[in-house]
């Protein structure tokens, strides 16, 4: 199994597909260079960090008025988006996928579709059973992304209506915490209050 880095991969003579997709690519994690397909090159998913010390969900909001679950012609049409794209990553494993997740985070500041090849190079894999387990595990939970296809050849997740960039993200929610603590604040006055009341009434 051979991998490279990111580095090195933007040639000005590479088509602009490949220099599209080194550009979603870049800092995801190690490439995998020994891969079917020449180029573009994918992200070895099985060599990303199993566990992310720290690791939560991120944060979502839909916007006003929008309709969060998906409808039937939007799922067609994001499956026929989906078809031409570039695969993003390869993956041999199903669970601890935590480091999968985090670059998947990433990717979907770029981009709306992450794209995954089931890796059939992995020794006594059942790929048949992976894709079925796969698609019933929790990895959702873990992007809270809309997982859109999944089969024996790939997993294509959709960030989702709801998703937010990491900085705009970071912003509504240290807002909403510190709204959480003015109220939880104001209601711990209320309650001195009422007891000062009670007191000064006996």
């Amino acid at each position: 199994m051979m991998y490279g880095t990111n580095e090195g991969h933007q040639s000005v003579s590479g088509s602009l597909y490949e220099r599209e997709s080194d550009r979603l690519l870049d800092d995801l994690g190690p490439l995998r260079i020994d891969w079917w397909t020449p180029k573009p090159l994918l992200v070895d998913a099985d060599m990303l960090p199993e566990v992310i010390p720290g690791f939560r969900p991120p944060f979502r909001m839909c916007p006003p008025d929008v309709r969060p679950t998906l409808t039937d012609d939007e799922l067609t049409y994001l499956r026929r988006i989906a078809h031409p794209l570039p695969t993003h990553f390869v993956l041999g494993r199903n669970q601890k996928l935590q480091g999968l997740a985090v670059a998947i985070l990433k990717l979907w500041e770029k981009s709306i579709i992450a794209k995954i090849a089931i890796n059939w190079g992995c020794a006594n894999a059942n790929h048949k059973k992976m894709a079925s387990e796969f698609k019933a595990s929790s990895f959702s939970v873990l992007t809270r992304g809309v997982l859109i296809l999944c089969n024996k050849y790939f997993i294509i997740f959709y960030r989702g209506k709801d998703f937010l960039l990491h900085v705009i993200a970071n912003v509504i929610e240290n807002g909403e915490n510190e709204l959480k603590k003015g109220q939880i604040h104001e209601k711990g006055a209320q309650m001195e209050a009422l007891k000062s009341i009670l007191v000064n009434k006996q």
